[in-house]
């Protein structure tokens, strides 16, 4: 082997030392992380379920505004978005995702929940009076 070859050679052998089998990369496209918003204590709470991921990206908007975004961690099941108002519409998308080591981190396709429309009201607890 000459010298270019050599620093070729490890390059491909460390592309596939990093990639992940094609079977773990179709789990990832199957994944359903059952997302669901509701009301607790007069917030919006955004909640999925099975945990396990190294961390999960979370979007959400309310009444179509300013998509806002967050990285949690992978121990993690719920984020608090908002107070909750009714009458707005919250629309809300989380992914689970894996980090590897020298590559792009692979998640699950958005999975999104939507409460507050006519259709579809938020369920829940509302705010407790404070009278």
């Amino acid at each position: 082997m000459t010298k270019p070859e050599k620093p070729r050679a490890a390059a491909r052998l460390l592309a596939f030392a990093f990639c992940l089998p094609a079977a773990h990369a179709a789990a990832l496209e199957d994944a359903n992380l059952e997302t669901r918003l509701g009301v607790e204590n007069g917030r919006i709470v955004l909640r999925w379920s099975p945990r396990g991921f190294d961390y999960y990206s979370v979007r959400w908007s309310i009444d179509g505004g300013v998509v806002q975004q967050q990285k949690r961690a992978g121990d993690k099941d719920f984020l608090q978005l908002s107070e909750f108002h009714p009458g707005a519409v919250y629309r809300a998308a989380v992914a689970g995702c894996e980090e590897h080591f020298a590559a792009k981190s692979l998640c699950t396709d958005w999975q999104e929940a939507v409460c507050g429309a006519a259709q579809q009201p938020c369920a829940g607890t509302p705010a407790q009076d404070s009278r």
